[in-house]
């Protein structure tokens, strides 16, 4: 199979945001502190890397651990390691070629002539070939390690697992699944010019297909659930059966560089193995959290900007099956509507209006806010998620730069005018989208217009994502930390909505990628305002940066510049002719 070039730009564009977060280092970690006390994990390829860093965790819970490896001189290594951290943990090896089927029914029989069952099998192994070779079976070496041998194992575990009251299946995958293909035709790879990484992407598909194809014949009463994950671009020696010395050391450079340690990237394979809150999930592909408060928001008010579409409509119709009185603020009257239909055709409950609302046009903001005040008593939830791109230069009706007028500046003067409303609840939360591309951002408080410079789209929208953080921290500041009112910055991931409407090229792109699964759901990219909206753990912190369901401190100085804060906010003050009474001053009392 060829890789073509709208394929290559998938993968650069998904590799890029992947490896800039581990540059910069943000990673999340499993907090579960779930014990394992005596359950029986299995875990294949565990001598080295994430399967290692993975039996480590577990066996710290209590687990009676057995690491399936090849070589039994590595895997006792490993064993020791783990024990002189760990001096009472229960951890074992036996050996397993995946390679060989025969092996792989020799060590599936003897776990069935030991033990009474798994709780956890976690198919880690795996491989990346430079030449094409075959397992002793005769198959493909990547496919045959990579899948079909944990195939077989699976299924050989099965009554094993299904012994244990709760069992859980974790098939470590990869996002380069995305680019594979399963050539039924020629599933070895015998009739065309071999290429490792090709087939590394078609078993790491495989992977995912297996995963959803044996909770689904499980059946949703079954007492084991199956999970593929997503480790992150890790250090690990996958790539130790290439022949070139170069090509290693030239991996190893950028693993050094770019890469997760291997106890990173076992993350996402801990958290489906131990995690309570995926218990009633299976056959789901995992590289990030989800926002799992069951909080009830019965009564309370939310408002939420830019909802007829996109990560804002996924916001609202989540926090209307939680009893919310949901109001919607919309440019277009006609899509909020049918946001509003849509929303109440699954949940016929739902107490959801629309208003009308235009962030570029100061009169359109305060005339909405002044609806909302005349209407309501408090506030207890404010979203400000409306966010455009523009692919040239435009301005508001107010004479503004297009997208720093609506991403931030409508949104600074709607939060202030609202404020009143906000501190009239008891608990009350403003949550700002914002974006990763902050990083590149710089406030140019010189030409914040652009008028005296060439229009480039995405200096712009950068520029309004970096205030956006800004203000959410300024805001949290001035409000002072006695303020009932706490505010909170998310990045919601790389997301197909409607953003970027204004951009053909970028929207045919944006759209290829999401069909292909590269970015993310509308659904899964209001995760994270969803947690900082209603998430209890989150409660007692304010003008922080949020990402994955979790607080990110690790931001570039610039999104941390207090002083920079304080001159956006006076500036914004300025432009959107905010009256004292709404304004707040420097210095909290």
């Amino acid at each position: 199979m060829a890789v073509n070039t709208t394929e290559i730009l998938s993968i650069a564009v998904k590799s890029i945001y992947e490896l800039s977060q581990n540059f910069i280092g943000w990673r999340y970690e499993c907090k579960s502190n779930k014990q394992l006390d005596g359950q029986l994990v299995v875990i294949t390829g565990a001598n080295t890397g994430i399967g290692k860093e993975t039996a480590r965790d577990l066996a710290k819970r209590g687990a009676k651990i057995i690491i399936g490896c090849r070589d039994e001189s590595r895997a006792n290594e490993a064993i020791n390691d783990i024990k002189r951290e760990i001096p009472l943990a229960d951890i074992m090896a036996i050996k397993l070629d995946l390679s060989s089927l025969k092996s792989i029914r020799k060590f599936a029989e003897t776990l069935a002539n030991n033990y009474q069952s798994i709780a956890i099998l976690i198919n880690n192994a795996g491989v990346v070939m430079e030449e094409h070779k075959l397992t002793d079976d005769g198959f493909e070496m990547t496919f045959g390690t990579n899948h079909l041998g944990h195939f077989l194992l699976t299924l050989l575990l099965l009554p094993l697992l299904q012994k244990a009251p709760k069992a859980r299946v974790v098939n470590v995958s990869s996002y380069l699944y995305t680019v594979g293909t399963i050539n039924f035709d020629d599933i070895n790879g015998l009739n065309n010019p071999y290429n490792g990484t090709v087939a590394y992407c078609n078993s790491k598909l495989a992977n995912n297909l297996f995963t959803w194809e044996l909770a689904k014949r499980l059946g949703p009463d079954s007492t084991v659930t199956t999970y593929a994950v997503h480790p992150g671009g890790v250090r690990t020696d996958i790539h130790r059966n290439r022949t070139s010395n170069i090509q290693r050391k030239l991996i190893g450079l950028f693993g050094l560089i770019f890469c997760i340690n291997a106890k990173s990237g076992a993350q996402t394979s801990i958290y489906c193995a131990v995690d309570e809150r995926l218990d009633n999930e299976t056959g789901g592909y995992y590289e990030e959290y989800k926002c799992t408060s069951n909080r009830r928001l019965t009564e309370q008010v939310v408002v939420i900007t830019g909802a007829n579409t996109g990560i804002g409509k996924e916001t609202a119709r989540d926090l209307a099956k939680r009893g919310a009185k949901v109001i919607i603020g919309c440019r277009d009257e006609w899509k909020a509507a049918d946001a509003i239909k849509e929303i109440k055709a699954m949940n016929p409950k739902a107490d959801i209006t629309a208003l009308k609302l235009d962030l570029s046009s100061l009169k359109s903001v305060r005339e909405f806010a002044q609806q909302l005040t005349d209407k309501y008593q408090a506030i207890d939830v404010l979203i400000n998620n409306a966010g455009v791109t523009m692919n040239k230069c435009m301005e508001t009706k107010d004479g503004f730069e297009m997208t720093l007028g609506i991403n931030h500046l409508g949104h600074f003067l709607l939060t202030m005018l609202l404020l009143p409303l906000l501190r009239k609840s008891p608990k009350a939360r403003v949550v700002n989208v914002s974006s990763f591309a902050h990083v590149f951002g710089d406030i140019d408080f010189d030409d914040i217009n652009s008028y005296r410079k060439s229009y480039v789209p995405f200096d712009r929208y950068a520029q309004s994502k970096l205030a956006n953080i800004l203000f959410t921290r300024e805001l949290a500041r001035r409000l002072g930390t006695d303020s009932s009112i706490n505010t909170y910055a998310v990045h919601p991931g790389i997301v197909r909505t409607a953003i970027s409407r204004s951009d053909f090229l970028i929207n045919t792109i944006f759209m290829y990628l999401y069909e292909n699964k590269w970015l993310k759901s509308a659904e899964l990219g209001a995760q994270t305002s969803l947690y900082c909206a209603i998430d209890k753990a989150v409660d007692n912190e304010t003008g922080f940066y949020y990402e994955n369901c979790n607080r990110n401190d690790n931001l570039f100085a610039k999104a941390k510049d207090d002083e920079t804060a304080h001159r956006l906010w006076e500036l914004s003050a300025q432009l959107v002719k905010l009256e004292d009474q709404y304004n707040l001053p420097k210095n909290p009392n």
